[in-house]
This record gives structure tokens, C-alpha cells and sequence, in this order.
């Protein structure tokens, strides 16, 4: 352990990260120095200049949120946990980025879906019986969903997060649940209509 490094609890890492000053500076020198080498084992393969940029908005984060620290978990701890969220979303980001929801649900669809559930060790008999139910989940999703929840709900059956779905929708998490809401609503309806339940 590096003696010349100060020993900080919670309540001092706060107190030093609040006020301007030199004992801001230290703090804040040491708090990213902690973040480098902490997201540098999960996340070091991305580079350096990926790290830096994460470290430098999770510090942003962590300022904004000093007041929120609870104190149930080491200062640090919490502090790595806002890190290591912030290098996932930005992960995240960066794979969907540059994927509209039309273009994520045009290569999903429920065609590629029914590829990988239909079971292929199944019995004829199981086989057309799935075949048949993914026809008529495809004649809904085509029917039954306005084209932004069929481009939302798609988007999701590929993975895209959920932040990402509300970004691309230029809408809020709340009226991206309840799209989606809404979407699985009259998909239920749906199948119920043509004999398929629980």
C-alpha cells in the first residue's frame, strides 16, 4: 500500500470532494487514480482514452451525488459502482448507437425469433404448433401494434436496452414502459382472440 496516500472515510471523502481548495484537488486526484485502476481489470481492453473519459463523467456523477451517499457500503465502493454503471451505459451506447429501432427490428423480426425457439428435437406435431403460433405473432406485430410499437417491441426481443429504445423513440423511460405496456397488451389480446392462453 502506498503510505503516502491519505486514508479517507466516507465522511472526510466528502467533506474534501465538497469544498474547493487543495484538499479538493488531492481528493479528486486520488479518487481517479482508485477509478483508473479499478475499471482497468473489467474494462482496460476498450483503452486508455475510454477509461479516462468514463472516469471523468463518473467523478462528474459522483460530485452531483455526493449528498446521496448513504454510507451502507465503503465510500469507494459506491463511488466504483457509479463507474462501472457509467462504462456499462456508455458500452451500451456504443453498440446501439448507430442502430435505428427500424433497422434493429427489421433484422429481428419474428421470423429470425421463431428460428431460435422453435425447437428443432421437438416432434413434428410440437414443431407446427410452435410454427403456427410465431405465424400469428407475426400477423399481429404487423396488425394489431402502432409501427412505433412494433419498431419498440422488436427492438427490445433483440436486446436493445431500454434507454436506448426511449433515446431513439425521443421519449422517456415512463412512456417507453408504457408503450411497451400497451404493445404486450394487444399482443395478449391477440392470441387470447385465436385460442392461445397460459
Amino acid at each position: 500500500m502506498n503510505s503516502s496516500l491519505p486514508v479517507r472515510d466516507a465522511e472526510t471523502w466528502r467533506r474534501e470532494l465538497s469544498n474547493p481548495g487543495p484538499s479538493q484537488d488531492q481528493a479528486l486526484n486520488e479518487l481517479r487514480r482508485l477509478l483508473l485502476a479499478g475499471l482497468s481489470g473489467g474494462f482496460g481492453r476498450h483503452g486508455n482514452a475510454f477509461l479516462e473519459d468514463i472516469v471523468q463523467e463518473a467523478i462528474v456523477k459522483i460530485l452531483k451525488h455526493l449528498n446521496d451517499f448513504s454510507g451502507k457500503s465503503r465510500f469507494t465502493t459506491w463511488a466504483m459502482s457509479i463507474a462501472v454503471r457509467t462504462a456499462l451505459s456508455e458500452l451500451r451506447h456504443k453498440r446501439w448507437g448507430q442502430i435505428s429501432l427500424e433497422q434493429c427490428a427489421e433484422e429481428t423480426g419474428v421470423d429470425a425469433a421463431a428460428r431460435d425457439v422453435v425447437d428443432p428435437g421437438a416432434d413434428p406435431a410440437q414443431q407446427t404448433a410452435e410454427q403456427n403460433l410465431f405465424a400469428v405473432l407475426h400477423h399481429l406485430i404487423q396488425t394489431v401494434l402502432t409501427p412505433k410499437q412494433r419498431v419498440a417491441i422488436l427492438s427490445e426481443v433483440a436486446g436493445m436496452p431500454m434507454e436506448e429504445i426511449a433515446a431513439k423513440l425521443e421519449s422517456n423511460l415512463n412512456a417507453t414502459y408504457k408503450l411497451l405496456h400497451d404493445a404486450r397488451k394487444r399482443l395478449k389480446a391477440g392470441l387470447e382472440s385465436h385460442s392461445y392462453t397460459r
